[in-house]
């Protein structure tokens, strides 16, 4: 049996500090609520987007916990900045990286349903080529 003590060696954890005051203006500016995860905060900011976009627009954007309806439109970033002006463009950036990466968004991407604009008209509804990975 070995006798030999164990060392563990970890490393020190970097983390950025803020001041208080610029903590609570970026979190104000994000839209986020203050909390002890961020993946969590950032998470509840991107579903509070979807909810809005959801009511506003409910023929083209799913509601969150729900699959994707249609794919949007290329470029409609700026359509959802133009429509939400109060939100960070950070967190609409991810909300689009989110609901664009789900399973049935990309599985409707694939089958060539047609992009759809914020006013519900389709833009293109060409199909991509899917190349099998090897």
């Amino acid at each position: 049996m070995d006798t030999t003590p164990q060392t563990q060696i970890t490393q020190p954890r970097r983390t950025l500090k803020l001041a208080p005051a610029a903590h609570a203006a970026a979190v104000k500016r994000l839209g986020l609520k203050p909390g002890p995860n961020k993946r969590a905060r950032i998470r509840a900011a991107v579903e509070a987007i979807q909810r809005e976009l959801a009511a506003a627009v409910p023929d083209v954007i799913a509601k969150p916990n729900h699959g994707a309806q249609h794919p949007l439109a290329i470029g409609i970033r700026e359509d959802i900045l133009a429509l939400l002006p109060e939100r960070d463009p950070r967190a609409i950036r991810e909300f689009l990286r989110l609901y664009c990466r789900s399973p049935r968004y990309r599985a409707l991407v694939a089958a060539g349903a047609p992009r759809m604009s914020l006013d519900g008209l389709a833009t293109y509804t060409g199909r991509i080529a899917v190349e099998p990975r090897s």
